[in-house]
């Protein structure tokens, strides 16, 4: 009977995400992946900004999987060396007794100070594994909730040095703050975490209840989501129990006192009276205005879209001022000290609102604006990022761990859309989608980038490989040859239509053009003569190709489900499959240097293609953010993340797994770090509840033996290790416990 019900429930929940995901393509006009790739793909993309971070799934945008589960951060053989973490404002919220104001752009966190608000100084900026959900700011702690991270918390006592202190491990969409407590509202339920301790934070509740946002008053809890609007006792935390819901499709919410504020996604800004939570009724309601955030501040609510709501009178509530901002603002914070109000305004930035005058808030300035990260290209100490909207981006790397943004390229009053990058020296070549530009920049300060030259092109411009004194471009069914012999002055000299709509990468070899196309594989033009090209060859792979890349005499692509496929082109009239690599994750660019091909896949692959017939994974790593496009300089491997900005990746021929998953559980042993170095010495507590053969060893970051510290030895219960790591140099390094056929690994980073 318990399998039957499982059953039924399975299929219950297949079929109301599938409802979910349904309603959701209908209402934004969802594209399908065939029709990715035409001006169709701006109005999808848009679409996704008309939910909060919270509400959408974070895989690649062409799925729109709407309920896809935290990723673990996965590692084989690679590792991340640095990231530039930036992409749309997602979140902001400050601190009006320090004045300082916390940022969340894609997947990092910029703190400013805000003493002169019209102008905030930079302190300091964190990284995260995930897309920012949600900042909060109390007293000297900053809690951040990441797309598949939980919550970390970290130490801003010095906010231009932040140190992370503790993590709560739930997959919280939402939290809230109230005393002792943090209420999380994960994928199912509502979980509350006991923080009195903020360095050792527990869980001592749940309950189901599926929300995205999560609200206290009191002893209540209100969370909302597409199907309900929950009131949930929380008096007991330990026991925290649903008492009431209405339908209703929420998209945030904030609760003071017995009003809860709300934005539904059809009728606009509500308020329910919520005095007796058993019997919550609507007081009014303003279906002219509306948002993905709310910050209420004494009789005033301010929405992000930048609107302000005298709230005074719940019954009456009416708008005091606002100011139209051209794109999906994501989040509000106010100051009201200064008169300022801030918005994470995607790919904007974070855009300052000067509200002295609440009847006619004013924008003020914008910074650190950023989209989602479609390509990059790495030239000396420089990494060149086409961002889709915020145009070109310009990353000093010349420190990895460490890379900082030194300047951008914008087309001021427009939106780029641009998805592809090449530089040659001081020159950048960027085909702009909208509308449609070819030019040609000037990069010889990367602080101040410049245009030299420009004339028009007929593509929606997909991608660029230069050549010699030519530039081709390839987009929708469009490919396009540009003289480039003179910089200032560009040239047109010919298009081709090919035969389809999808056109995604192109890659020149010798007089051959090899087009990457999602709708019909791969086509081979002749371009020995640049102003006639003409079709010599095709191939059909069984999914869409997304990216070519060809080696002496093979081709390889990535060909989203289909992996890896490795093409024969000796003869480009009549091209051959002779193997194939089925990726974990759907294969979007690939890049071969010797024997190894580099696949971007639900975070970048290794594959080694010694043996061509039968392609092997010899490492991989899962980045925050499916990649676009990969870059490769000889040492590192640049993933352009989409939303979560630009990973900075290393492979190793060997290494070590850096993840535990499936392995060992933590319920059958502990195995801690304690604390992980002092004084040179890593301190080790080891426990297993039975007794077996363990051994513990560690190992450098190439997967090289440099201390055994156990060796076949039987353990019951707990025992401590202490281990003199003096004589090894700085670096990153492994330990594992081995017990029989399992083991765990630890990583951890000895500095000098």
């Amino acid at each position: 009977m318990k399998k039957v019900m499982v059953v039924l429930f399975l299929i219950f929940g297949y079929l109301t995400a599938q409802d979910f995901l349904n309603d959701y393509r209908d209402r934004y006009e969802i594209a399908s992946p065939r029709q990715i790739g035409t001006r169709n793909e701006g109005v999808v993309f848009d679409s996704l900004k008309q939910l909060p971070p919270r509400m959408r799934g974070f895989g690649d945008e062409e799925y729109f999987e709407m309920f896809i589960k935290p990723q673990t951060r996965d590692s084989l053989n690679v590792r991340c060396v640095g990231r530039w973490p930036f992409g749309p404002g997602f979140e902001v919220y400050g601190d009006t007794v320090n004045n300082i104001l916390c940022f969340g752009s894609g997947s990092g966190v910029l703190v400013f100070d805000i003493n002169a608000p019209s102008n905030p100084v930079k302190l300091s900026q964190i990284c995260v594994n995930g897309l920012i959900m949600q900042v909060y700011l109390r007293d000297t702690l900053l809690f951040v909730s990441s797309y598949g991270n939980g919550v970390e918390v970290f130490n801003l006592a010095n906010p231009s040095s932040p140190v992370k202190i503790s993590q709560i491990d739930v997959p919280a969409r939402d939290f809230c703050l109230q005393d002792t407590f943090a209420y999380c509202v994960a994928e199912d339920s509502l979980r509350i975490i006991n923080i009195a301790d903020i360095l050792n934070p527990f869980q001592v509740g749940a309950c189901m209840d599926s929300g995205y946002v999560v609200s206290v008053s009191g002893d209540f809890a209100f969370t909302g989501g597409r199907w309900k609007l929950s009131a949930i006792d929380v008096s007991n935390p330990a026991n925290p129990q649903v008492v009431n819901s209405i339908p209703a499709y929420v998209y945030t919410l904030t609760v003071d006192g017995n009003h809860c504020y709300c934005v539904l996604n059809t009728d606009g800004f509500t308020i329910y009276n919520i005095s007796d939570p058993m019997n919550i009724w609507q007081e009014s309601q303003l279906n002219t205005v509306g948002g993905v955030d709310i910050y209420k501040l004494g009789f005033y609510v301010y929405l992000p879209g930048f609107v302000i709501v005298d709230v005074g009178d719940s019954a009456n509530p009416f708008v005091v001022g606002d100011t139209s901002l051209p794109v999906y603002a994501q989040a509000v914070w106010v100051n009201n000290n200064f008169g300022y109000g801030f918005v994470a305004n995607d790919y904007e930035g974070l855009t300052v609102i000067n509200i002295n005058d609440p009847t006619n808030p004013q924008v003020d300035s914008q910074y650190y604006g950023a989209d989602n990260s479609r390509d990059v290209f790495v030239q000396g100490n420089y990494a060149y990022v086409a961002n889709l909207k915020k145009g070109l981006k310009i990353i000093d790397i010349g420190n990895p761990s460490n890379p900082f943004e030194v300047g951008e390229y914008d087309t001021i009053g427009t939106f780029p859309y641009l998805q592809t990058i090449w530089t040659r020296d001081t020159l950048v070549y960027i085909p702009v989608e909208w509308p449609f530009v070819f030019k040609v920049l000037n990069v010889s300060d990367p602080g101040l980038p410049s245009l030299l030259g420009y004339c028009n092109m007929k593509t929606v411009g997909s991608d660029i490989f230069v050549k010699d004194t030519f530039a081709y471009v390839v987009g929708s069914n469009i490919f396009q040859t540009f003289n480039v012999s003179i910089p200032t002055s560009p040239d047109s000299l010919h298009s081709y239509v090919l035969p389809h709509t999808t056109s995604r990468c192109v890659f020149i070899k010798d007089t051959f053009a090899y087009i990457a196309n999602a709708d019909s594989g791969l086509r081979i033009l002749n371009v020995s003569n640049p102003t006639a090209p003409f079709e010599v060859g095709y191939f059909t792979a069984s999914e869409p190709v997304y990216s070519v890349f060809v080696k002496d005499t093979l081709a390889y692509l990535a060909a989203l489900g289909a992996g890896l496929r490795i093409v024969n082109v000796v003869d480009p009239t009549s091209p051959q499959e002779i193997g194939y690599y089925i990726t974990t994750g759907s294969a979007r660019d690939v890049i071969v240097n010797d024997s190894i091909a580099y696949i971007a896949a639900a975070g970048l692959r290794v594959i080694n293609i010694n043996d061509t017939q039968n392609p092997t994974e010899v490492g991989y790593y899962i980045t925050s953010y499916a990649p676009r496009r990969l870059f490769f300089n000889g040492t590192y491997i640049f993933a352009a993340c989409f939303e979560s900005g630009m990973d900075i990746l290393k492979w190793d021929d060997t290494g070590i797994e850096e993840n535990d998953k499936n392995r060992i559980a933590w319920t059958d042993f502990g195995f801690a770090l304690t604390p992980t170095i002092t004084k040179r010495y890593l301190n080790l507590s080891i426990h297993l509840s039975t007794s077996q053969n363990c051994d513990i060893v560690v190992y450098d970051e190439v997967g090289k033996v440099v201390a055994d510290i156990v060796k076949n030895k039987k353990i019951k219960g707990e025992i401590k290790e202490k281990v003199d790591l003096s004589n090894l140099p700085a670096g990153v390094y492994f330990i594992i416990l081995k017990v029989e056929d399992k083991q765990l690994v630890r990583k951890f980073v000895l500095v000098q």
